[in-house]
């Protein structure tokens, strides 16, 4: 994989995790949730989630590629 397909494949995978930060954020808005136990429950795997997509991303971000001979 040359350096240039790495980048390539790197920026994929972080458009994909900013996609899936969207959804869980739009759809928890989207839900009707009537108890607060089970809303308290949800809102802390989205935020837990979300915490760890956001992780996910920095490492990715933070990834340098060298060309190779």
């Amino acid at each position: 994989m040359t350096k240039d397909d790495a980048e390539t494949y790197v920026k994929a995978k972080i458009s994909q995790i900013e996609s899936m930060q969207k959804s869980l954020k739009d759809n928890y808005y989207d839900m009707d949730l009537e108890n607060a136990d089970v809303q308290t429950k949800i809102e802390d795997v989205v935020a837990r989630a979300y915490f760890e997509l956001s992780k996910l991303k920095s490492e990715l971000e933070a990834l340098k590629f060298e060309e190779t001979k």
